[in-house]
């Protein structure tokens, strides 16, 4: 059944030309992470557009301006730090503690930490090198610095390269200007699933055996 509304959802999706948000990882705090792949050719600009840059809660559509692509609704998500994606990056590849502190670390391929990662998330491009391939995760963080060679605003955005050889690559450093839409690169996003406290959940717990109870004293009662 589960599945038939799932496909009900996407179809209604493009029927109406918007795409529904589907989360493709959830990480050990709970954050459902939404493909990068679905916001891919979309720049710094577009994403402030709908997300909050200091907040970063989004609302709204983020609109395509590629046509391999759809509008998606991306209300209810938040747009990642680049902080936030170094801790996706030390969970979603096993990274030493420490090692991405300075936000660039490489390791030999043979570790397989580009290859735990590329478990979880889907590359944003691939080139075949070989006999093999290198994948590349590229998305854009919501922070943004000046760069003062380029004399304007410029993007962080978030890398993970893992070759067929040589070393594997994460790196949260200089990205494009705000402005510059890369086919290659989409933006991090996340929305955060609602925990039941703990106070709320010992009440439900009370209430369902209290139920329980009045049921069983119901059932004595009219066997008697």
């Amino acid at each position: 059944m589960q599945w038939k509304v799932a496909c009900s959802v996407v179809l209604l999706g493009l029927a109406t030309g918007t795409a529904v948000a589907t989360p493709i990882y959830v990480d050990s705090g709970g954050r459902e992470w939404l493909d990068v792949n679905d916001t891919r050719y979309r720049s710094w600009n577009d994403a402030a557009a709908v997300c909050n840059a200091l907040t970063g809660a989004c609302s709204g559509t983020l609109v395509t301006h590629d046509q391999s692509s759809i509008d998606i609704d991306i209300t209810g998500y938040h747009w990642a730090t680049r902080d936030e994606v170094r801790d996706l990056f030390y969970e979603i590849g096993g990274l030493p503690a420490g090692s991405l502190d300075g936000y660039a670390a490489s390791f030999d391929i043979s570790a397989g930490f580009g290859g735990h990662a590329f478990e979880a998330f889907e590359p944003t491009i691939q080139f075949g090198i070989g006999g093999g391939v290198l994948n590349i995760l590229n998305g854009l963080t919501r922070d943004q610095f000046f760069n003062p060679d380029l004399m304007l605003w410029s993007a962080y955005s978030g890398i993970i390269a893992n070759p067929p050889f040589g070393s594997d690559s994460f790196t949260l450093n200089g990205g494009l200007p705000t402005s510059t839409r890369e086919i290659s690169m989409g933006a991090y996003l996340y929305r955060t699933v609602a925990v039941p406290e703990p106070a709320t959940l010992g009440l439900f717990c009370g209430a369902l055996a209290a139920l329980f109870a009045l049921r069983g004293r119901r059932r004595r009662s009219a066997a008697a």
